[in-house]
């Protein structure tokens, strides 16, 4: 299966790596895409038979990288092939945010 996960960094960082795996042992490791050090972009392709036995989190920094702690291992919505992540957050979203608030609150 393929997935785009999209991942917004609380600050400036030079490198971010999505660590992602799946049941029977299956471990990617993708390095993110940026323009800005910011926003990072990860293509993930796994097998797997239902995106929910999919999980992930991030590693900052190489070649000593510092993980995020495990409380904040995410998991791949059924029906999603794209996600957008946050820094030291297991939420996701399912539609990128806005960068502006709405105008009726």
């Amino acid at each position: 299966m393929k997935f785009v996960i999209h991942f917004e960094a609380a600050q400036v960082r030079d490198q971010v790596v999505m660590h992602a795996w799946a049941p029977g042992g299956i471990v990617r490791d993708v390095p993110g895409t940026t323009d800005d050090h910011r926003n990072f972009r990860f293509d993930l392709d796994i097998a797997s038979t239902d995106p929910r036995d999919i999980s992930y989190k991030f590693k900052f920094g190489l070649p000593n990288p510092s993980w995020e702690p495990d409380e904040y291992i995410r998991r791949i919505p059924a029906k999603a092939r794209e996600i957008w992540s946050f820094d030291y957050s297991s939420r996701y979203m399912k539609t990128p945010h806005r960068d502006s608030l709405p105008r009726i609150l």
